[in-house]
This record gives structure tokens, sequence and C-alpha cells, in this order.
């Protein structure tokens, strides 16, 4: 699928032995090539080989839970808070809204699921990392890493 700004987030999770590997994301726009790796656990993604501070990403029910600056920093998404409530993320032509603690999700409008509930944390908000896949984003599992 071609877009004016093109997402392609390859996301690497694999959960053995209490260990967590990185997660690998890639993406295309307008500005050029970023790329994202995030490890759960660790307060800290590397965009584009340059260290950013973020919240840990965590693991719960066998899901990762990324905080919002991977989607805004790592990624450039566009994003608002309405409300205090409703998380709105954009990147491209395509626009997310999720409401905190609710799978409910609308994509452009028509109602989805997310596979998780958008949650807060020490202030901090964070959504399944799944949700890249509604930008448009590529997720598979990466057992080699």
């Amino acid at each position: 699928m071609k877009r004016k700004r093109l997402l392609l987030l390859l996301l690497a999770i694999m959960l053995s032995v209490g260990t967590v590997s990185p997660i690998h994301a890639a993406a295309d726009d307008q500005h050029g090539a970023h790329t994202v790796v995030i490890q759960a656990g660790l307060a800290e993604m590397q965009v584009n080989g340059q260290p950013v501070e973020i919240a840990a990403p965590f693991v719960e029910n066998g899901l990762t839970m990324v905080p919002m600056s991977v989607f805004i920093r790592g990624l450039g998404t566009d994003f608002r808070l309405k409300d205090n409530r409703t998380i709105s993320l954009t990147l491209a032509s395509r626009t997310v809204e999720a409401a905190i603690g609710s799978k409910s999700a609308l994509l452009d409008g028509a109602p989805t699921m997310l596979v998780a509930a958008p949650a807060i944390r020490g202030g901090i908000v964070f959504l399944p990392v799944r949700t890249a896949e509604l930008l448009g984003a590529f997720v598979t599992y990466d057992p080699v890493t």
C-alpha cells in the first residue's frame, strides 16, 4: 500500500525464560528513514542509532505495552489527548482514537478493537505495541533476536 508518507514498522518480541528481545521498528516518511529499537524493561530506545530516554515498556498478560513517546518521538506520529481520556494518534492518512481503559477504538472513524486497553502508569500513557498495525505498520515476532 503506497501513501504519501509510508510507514513500515517491523517489531520483534520474544518471551523466553523471562527475557524479552528488542523490538525493532523502521519507518520511512517524507523526512527520511527512521529506525527504532526498544526493549521491554529498558528506559531507553534507539532512534537512528541515537539513545532517547523513554518510560520503560513492559509486558502484561503476554502483550508488550509501550509509552506514547515511542509513537511520537520514535515514529513521528501526531498525538492529541482529548478530555484527558481519549488518545488520538495520526500518521500519514491514518488516525486511531482510543479511550484510556477501553479496548474499543476508532480507525479513521470506523469502530475497531485494540488487543489491550491503553493504560496510564506513573502519569504516562501506554499503548499495546500492536496499535502500530492500525497506523499501517507491519508487526512480526523475530525468534532470532
